[in-house]
């Protein structure tokens, strides 16, 4: 009997170990890639470029885990598809869609990053490092740019290191870690892109993010003083007051000036009084006084404002009444 249990054993346990490897290969073929499940992510089209690059490595991720054909691969991914994007993939031709790497480019097409190369170019070497900004994050985002360029723009293999190195150096904001870094890269040229980073994380660590301190004394630009910030409302009126007060004098002092010029121009323009209300200015010395006295001059003679004799006939200005035109003379007579 223990013979033969022995040997039903030993059977039982061959045909167990015989059916693992049948099992094992069955569970392979058979893993689950179930469409439409809760697990997997969707993409609707919303969400810009960011978005669409996030669905996007994520279906990767669950392509490369199961072991699926082409046309299910594709299947997978339209399963993933809803709103928008599932209608625009549905317009697209059958032809344009036969791989999953097709279909991604379509999809890219429509919600992937639309900049040109050149705009992606100068954000990376525009690059510099912000105000708060620390020498890890600034290094994350460095990369990032450089990346998103290179992927549509590919350059020579290991040619980008030293332009990293030189770029990240130049990037960093003023202050005492890109100082010394500066003077590191001088006394070691070969440092690479990694140990350029590694080397300003440590710098900043020790010496701490502070700006570089300007000597004012060289700068050509006077800094004004700044006000303090619990007075700034009272320094602000006080100003405001002191400008509309100098101001309000230099107008003052203008219409002053103004009125003592017209002023000055109008006694130069009028002609004198005398000539206008004394007749003995222009009576010639040895005429012989009139018998009708001071009276009878100033109403013989009269002037206009500008200092023509006024006659008495006619009352038109420019003659007197010995020559008015308009008197009758006697007409001669021929003897």
């Amino acid at each position: 009997m223990e013979q033969a249990t022995g040997s039903n054993n030993s059977t039982g346990t061959a045909a167990m170990q015989t059916s693992r490897p049948e099992a094992s290969t069955v569970n392979a073929v058979m893993m689950p890639w179930f469409m439409g499940g809760p697990w997997i992510p969707k993409f609707s089209g919303k969400g810009g470029a960011a978005a669409f690059e996030e669905w996007r490595g994520q279906m990767e991720a669950f392509l490369r885990a199961q072991g699926l054909s082409g046309q299910q691969r594709v299947d997978f991914i339209l399963s993933a598809l809803e709103g928008e994007a599932k209608q625009e993939i549905q317009l697209v031709a059958p032809t344009d869609k036969d791989t999953d790497v097709e279909v991604f480019d379509v999809l890219k097409g429509l919600y992937g990053h639309t900049v040109s190369v050149a705009q992606l170019r100068a954000q990376f070497f525009q690059c510099r490092q912000g105000a708060e900004e620390g020498v890890g994050a600034f290094t994350l985002r460095l990369r990032e740019l450089h990346h998103q360029w290179r992927a549509v723009d590919p350059g020579p293999a290991g040619g980008d290191d030293e332009m990293l190195r030189a770029q990240f150096a130049m990037g960093l904001r003023p202050c005492p870690t890109q100082q010394e870094l500066q003077r590191q890269l001088r006394r070691r040229p070969d440092m690479t892109f990694a140990d350029t980073c590694r080397e300003a994380k440590a710098l900043e660590k020790e010496m701490g993010p502070g700006d570089v301190q300007v000597c004012r004394a060289l700068t050509s630009e006077p800094t004004p003083a700044a006000a303090p910030d619990s007075n700034w409302q009272q320094w602000r009126d006080s100003l405001k007051a002191e400008l509309q007060r100098e101001l309000r004098d230099q107008v003052t002092a203008l219409g002053k000036t103004l009125s003592d010029d017209l002023r000055n121009l109008h006694r130069r323009s009028d002609p004198p009084v005398r000539e206008r209300h004394n007749p003995t200015v222009t009576a010639p010395a040895s005429r012989p006084r009139s018998s009708r006295g001071a009276q009878g001059e100033s109403q013989l003679y009269r002037w206009d404002a500008q200092g023509r004799p006024i006659c008495r006939d006619c009352g038109e200005s420019g003659h007197i009444q010995r020559f008015c035109p308009r008197r009758q003379r006697p007409e001669s007579s021929d003897f």
